[in-house]
């Protein structure tokens, strides 16, 4: 988080945020504004990520459906793997 600071505020570098994130801290008024900034950035960033997955479901569901893979179990029941000298012994 200091280098989106620093990125924004050249003169300032990351021990001049701890130092002003312990001054806040240090009042009441201060520990509930940093936890109210927390907990909008988190739930900013949960929208985000559930837009994402919408996005992804749609994409997902506009793809054509595709049969089921087969297990390894499946696969050596199947007729065709068995061929046509399966019966002969």
């Amino acid at each position: 988080m200091a280098s989106a600071i620093t990125d924004r505020n050249p003169g300032f570098g990351p021990e001049d945020y701890e130092v002003i994130e312990r001054a806040v801290m240090e009042t009441p008024r201060g520990r509930w504004f940093l936890e109210q900034r927390d907990k909008r950035q988190r739930t900013a960033e949960i929208h985000r990520i559930l837009e994402a997955l919408k996005k992804l479901e749609a994409v997902l569901a506009a793809l054509p459906a595709q049969p089921a893979p087969m297990s390894g179990t499946e696969v050596l029941k199947a007729p065709a793997a068995q061929g046509p000298a399966a019966g002969q012994n």
